[in-house]
C-alpha cells in the first residue's frame, strides 16, 4: 500500500499545483480511491488522509518560501545588472506561475507587479525609441549639413579653378593685345621716322636744286619746292612726335590700369578678410570672454591667497603679542615686588609696542 499511497499523494499534489482541483477535493478523491482499495485499512487511510490534508494545506506556504527565496536572488541579480529588465520580467513570471497558486493574494500581487514592470519596460522602450529617433534626426541633420557644406565647398573650389582658367585666358588676351599694340606703335614710329627721313632727303635735294638753279625762274620754282618739302618734313616730324606720344600714352595707360587692378585686388582681399573676421567674430568674442573670465578668476584666487596669508600673519602677530604680554606680566610682577610698584595689567591682548612701552617705564623706575 505504501507505493499506492505515494503515487496517489503525488497525483493529488500535482492536481493542486496544476490548479485543476481544490486542496480538499484532491484529498477527498485520493481518500475515496484508497477506501475502495481496502476498507480494512480505514484507520490507516484516515491518518493518511489527515496527513495529506496537512501536507496539501502546507504546500502553498512551502511554495511561497521557495518563491521568496528565488525572488530574493533574482532581485539581487537584477539590482547588480547581471540580468536585463526583460530577463528579470520573464524569470519573475516563471516564479509566479511555478510557485504561486492562481487567484491567491500572493499571485495577484505578483501579477500586479509584473504588470507594472511591463508598463515600465514599455515606457523605457518608448523612451529609448524616442531618444534613438532624436539621435537619428540629429545625426541626419548633422550629416546632411556636412554633405551640403562639402558640396558647396567643392562647388566653390571648382568655381575658383574655372575662374582661374578664365583669368589666365584674359591675361593671355591682354598680353596679346598689348603685344600687338606695341607692335603697331613701333610700326607707326618706324613709318613716321621713315617719312621724316624721306622728307629730309627731299628737302636736301630741293635745296641743292635751288642752289644750282640756272635762272631766276628755276630758282623761284626751286624755292617753292623747298617750302613744300619743308612743310612735308614738318608734317612728318609732327607725325613722328605723335607716334611717340601715343606710345608713351599707351605705356602710361597700361601702368595706371595695373595700379587699378592692384587696388581692386587689395579691396577684394580686404573684403575677404572682413568676411572671415565677421564669420569668426562669435568665436573670437567667446574666446575673449573666456580669457577675461580666467584672468578675473586668477586675480580672485590671488587675492584670496593674499588675504589668507595676511590673516595667517596677523594670527602669528596676535599670538606673539599674547606671548609677549604674558612675559611682560611676569616681568612687571617681579619689578613690582622689588620696587614696591603696583602695576595692574588688564589688556591680555596688548600689542608688542605697548608691552615695550610698559617695560621701558618699569625699568626707568628701577
Amino acid at each position: 500500500m505504501e507505493s499506492l499511497y505515494t503515487k496517489e499523494m503525488l497525483g493529488a499534489a500535482e492536481a493542486v499545483r496544476g490548479g485543476s482541483e481544490s486542496i480538499f477535493e484532491a484529498a477527498r478523491k485520493m481518500y475515496d480511491d484508497l477506501a475502495k482499495a481496502g476498507e480494512e485499512h480505514s484507520a490507516d487511510m484516515q491518518k493518511i488522509y489527515e496527513d495529506l490534508v496537512k501536507a496539501v494545506e502546507s504546500y502553498p506556504a512551502g511554495m511561497r518560501k521557495i518563491y521568496d527565496s528565488e525572488r530574493e536572488i533574482l532581485d539581487y541579480h537584477h539590482k547588480i545588472s547581471l540580468i536585463s529588465a526583460r530577463e528579470y520580467y520573464n524569470e519573475l513570471t516563471r516564479l509566479r506561475d511555478e510557485y504561486l497558486e492562481e487567484n491567491t493574494q500572493s499571485w495577484r500581487s505578483a501579477t500586479l507587479e509584473l504588470r507594472k514592470l511591463q508598463e515600465d519596460m514599455e515606457k523605457q522602450h518608448l523612451g529609448s525609441l524616442q531618444l534613438a529617433n532624436e539621435r537619428f534626426d540629429s545625426e541626419y541633420r548633422s550629416r546632411l549639413e556636412k554633405r551640403r557644406a562639402r558640396i558647396q565647398q567643392e562647388l566653390d573650389l571648382e568655381k575658383q579653378r574655372l575662374n582661374a582658367i578664365i583669368a589666365g585666358i584674359n591675361e593671355e588676351i591682354a598680353a596679346r593685345r598689348s603685344l600687338r599694340a606695341d607692335e603697331d606703335a613701333d610700326d607707326k614710329i618706324r613709318q613716321a621716322e621713315q617719312r621724316v627721313h624721306d622728307a629730309e632727303r627731299s628737302l636736301a635735294a630741293a635745296r641743292a636744286q635751288m642752289d644750282f638753279a640756272r635762272d631766276e625762274a628755276a630758282k623761284a620754282e626751286a624755292e617753292k619746292l623747298v617750302i613744300q618739302r619743308e612743310g612735308a618734313l614738318a608734317a612728318a616730324g609732327e607725325s613722328l612726335r605723335k607716334a611717340h606720344q601715343d606710345f608713351e600714352d599707351q605705356l602710361w595707360y597700361r601702368e595706371k590700369q595695373a595700379e587699378i587692378d592692384e587696388t581692386r585686388s587689395r579691396v577684394a582681399a580686404a573684403e575677404a578678410k572682413a568676411a572671415a573676421d565677421s564669420k569668426n567674430a562669435e568665436a573670437a568674442v567667446k574666446q575673449q570672454l573666456r580669457s577675461e573670465q580666467a584672468e578675473r578668476q586668477a586675480r580672485a584666487a590671488e587675492a584670496a591667497q593674499t588675504a589668507a596669508r595676511m590673516v595667517a600673519e596677523q594670527a602669528e602677530k596676535n599670538a606673539a603679542a599674547v606671548a609677549a604680554a604674558a612675559a611682560a606680566g611676569a616681568v612687571m610682577s617681579s619689578v613690582t615686588k622689588n620696587a614696591n610698584l603696583y602695576v595692574t595689567y588688564t589688556n591680555a591682548a596688548a600689542t608688542s609696542s605697548q608691552v615695550a612701552a610698559l617695560l621701558g617705564k618699569a625699568l626707568d623706575r628701577l
